[in-house]
């Protein structure tokens, strides 16, 4: 196993004891691969996970030092929350003697893979404007002015670049891949921080960036988040920084370079050194909300409208013949809500079933018998609102 600088650059920490965690309302889990077992190895480090989502690509990145020095990973993200056997990116990406490590991708100037490339003390961020998801043809962009960063995250379409201390540089590369940057100040100092926005009101340009950063705390890495509400006033906007408290998820553990997903409820995925050997392995806080973090709830009042669904196929008095067939069903949020956290679909009064985004809509598989049939669904937001029940009859004949 190699530890080597690597963890010295992000400032890792051997660390045992007993995790101060209450596990009443989250659920804290290894991340775990369908065939069996977990992503992480009981003899290397696994650091920096990363998820990527676009239409029906769900991938998690991470790096890992199984083959020597740290390499980029990436695994398919089944739709139960398991994982595939993880597949190394190709070595024209990965190098034998550095370490590739805080994988970033997403839709910038084309597909964009971000990532540090560290070695013998020092670090560089390296862009790769990307072909395809095999990773097999890109272009290299090397020439961003960035030295020595801590860690790497995403604010949209925007690279964050963390240093250790309370800076940190938004790379815009929705345009060009030379990119636009912007610095910003944090309240508490991030060594790598990724973050999402959540609207503030009705209009569009009043919303909060909040940020879930790997901050030290009493000289351990821990989950720390805060935000920035801006709000639009006259030609510019008016920055106000949120304190926040996330004091429930720390441990006696270092919990390092956190990432926040938003699908299907939200999820904070991190490294942490619990396992209890000094080894760095991946885990995730599966939340319902993101108002489980302390203070953010506040933020999120504005989000108090119901979201609607109905049925896409079929309609209502439609006939179809007999047989396993796909349930469609459109679901839609307010404009500025929190998002369509679930959509749920009944079968003549049986249990509602979770359905699945594909595409477009929420799908889901029933066998219908012939005769006359009733499906109901409903759909909750992120917030917990609760749309009204749909509900129509169709009839299946014998085929």
């Amino acid at each position: 196993m190699k530890k080597g600088w690597i963890l010295g650059l992000v400032l890792i920490l051997q660390s045992c004891g007993i995790l101060m965690l209450s596990d009443k309302d989250e659920q804290l889990t290894p991340l775990a691969v369908s065939s069996g077992g977990y992503l992480s190895t009981d003899d290397f480090n696994e650091i920096t996970p990363f998820i990527y989502r676009y239409q029906n690509t769900n991938m998690l990145f991470f790096s890992s030092d199984r083959a020597g020095s740290y390499d980029i990973y990436y695994a398919v993200i089944n739709p139960d929350g398991t994982f595939e056997a993880p597949v190394i990116l190709p070595t024209n990406i990965n190098s034998p003697d550095k370490d590739e490590i805080y994988p970033v991708l997403y839709n910038g100037f084309g597909l964009v893979l971000s990532f540090i490339r560290a070695n013998s003390g020092s670090s560089n961020v390296i862009n790769l404007m990307c072909w395809n998801l095999g990773f097999t043809n890109f272009n290299v962009y090397s020439g961003m002015p960035v030295t020595n960063s801590t860690g790497l995250g995403l604010l949209k379409n925007y690279l964050i670049v963390a240093y250790g201390g309370s800076k940190i540089t938004l790379f815009d590369l929705s345009q060009s891949m030379s990119g636009t940057t912007n610095e910003t100040n944090l309240l508490v100092h991030a060594y790598s921080a990724n973050s999402i926005t959540i609207p503030l009101s009705t209009n569009i340009n009043t919303y909060s960036e909040l940020y879930i950063k790997d901050s030290v705390l009493n000289g351990k890495h821990q989950i720390t988040v805060e935000g920035k509400a801006r709000f639009w006033f006259g030609a510019a906007y008016i920055v106000t920084n949120q304190a926040m408290s996330a004091s429930l998820y720390h441990s006696s553990y270092n919990d390092i370079s956190p990432f926040v997903d938003f699908e299907n409820g939200y999820k904070i995925y991190f490294a942490s050194d619990r396992y209890g050997n000094g080894n760095y392995d991946l885990y995730r806080y599966n939340l319902n909300t993101i108002d489980k973090l302390p203070h953010v709830a506040p933020l999120l009042s504005w989000d108090t409208s119901a979201p609607s669904v109905s049925f896409y196929s079929p309609t209502n008095g439609s006939v179809l013949g007999e047989g396993s067939r796909t349930i469609q069903v459109a679901a839609s949020d307010t404009a500025l809500g929190s998002g369509i956290y679930g959509v749920y679909c009944a079968l003549d009064g049986g249990l509602f079933l979770k359905m699945t985004y594909v595409t477009s809509n929420w799908q889901v598989s029933m066998y219908l018998n012939a005769g006359f049939h009733t499906l109901k669904t409903y759909t909750v937001d992120k917030m917990g609102n609760c749309s009204e029940t749909n509900e129509i009859i169709i009839e299946a004949l014998i085929s």
